[in-house]
């Protein structure tokens, strides 16, 4: 078997990543390079400066989007036999006239936990306010991965909320499986309530330099704690994995009913 799009078949290097024998990373430069370059960026892949035949950041990222995207792992700037492999059935559907595949929705299940409280006016700065945040997600089936971050961005008012393990959608999956360092923006919407039955809508919004931004959206009518924020909590953050020991939610009881 050998690369099918005319693009990439009889290329030596490329029919050499395919077969396993060589990886394409930076900082290679050469035809074969530009020729991967120019497919991601028909397929949709940002690289500003163009197909310029040199393997750079902005190649890195564009392939490891690519590989997030479709699931390949490692998600490493790196160009082997499964990166080529997928990149040339891509670059073939679309060259033959059918778009690939949009990313197929993934069943996954959240959980959170927001605690603060705070005089501080939103989008004014004026006031003061603190607040911790634990979110944990998982593929359903899957291991569980869970983060955790402070801030001291505008809250009127007081809450610990804590959701129920929780199914949603999530169309890009792959860019959910690791968010050790990723800076995010959380909106929680919730109703007043005291201990149990509290109705709050999560959004986290999870940003990066490759792409569109990947949503997880989930609501619950059983959230647990007490509320009493005047409109949205919102704030901006970096994630930082949590101790072994809390990677797993239902392992571990945060409010006292």
């Amino acid at each position: 078997m050998a690369l099918q799009s005319p693009r990439f078949a009889g290329d030596p290097v490329l029919e050499s990543c395919f077969a396993g024998t060589h990886r394409m990373h930076t900082p290679e430069q050469g035809d074969a390079v530009r020729k991967v370059q120019q497919a991601l960026i028909d397929l949709g892949y940002p690289i500003p400066s163009g197909a310029t035949g040199g393997f750079f950041a902005e190649t890195s990222a564009a392939v490891v989007l690519f590989k997030q995207r479709h699931g390949l792992q490692p998600s490493d700037p790196v160009v082997g036999p499964g990166t080529i492999r997928a990149l040339d059935e891509d670059i073939s559907r679309l060259d033959g006239g059918t778009p690939p595949p949009a990313p197929v929705a993934t069943r996954m299940e959240g959980k959170f936990m927001f605690g603060g409280e705070g005089a501080t006016i939103p989008s004014t700065g004026f006031g003061l306010s603190y607040a911790l945040f634990k979110v944990w997600l998982r593929s359903e089936g899957g291991a569980w991965r869970g983060y955790t971050t402070a801030s001291n961005e505008g809250l009127l008012g007081a809450a610990i909320i804590e959701s129920p393990v929780t199914g949603f959608l999530a169309d890009n999956a792959a860019m959910l499986a690791e968010l050790h360092g990723a800076d995010v923006k959380v909106t929680i919407r919730s109703s007043t309530f005291v201990l149990t039955g509290g109705a709050a809508d999560f959004e986290m919004t999870v940003k990066n330099n490759y792409g569109d931004p990947t949503v997880v959206r989930f609501s619950t009518g059983e959230a647990k704690g007490f509320s009493t924020v005047v409109g949205a909590i919102e704030f901006h953050a970096t994630l930082l994995v949590l101790p072994p020991e809390e990677l797993d939610p239902t392992r571990n009881t945060y409010l006292p009913w």
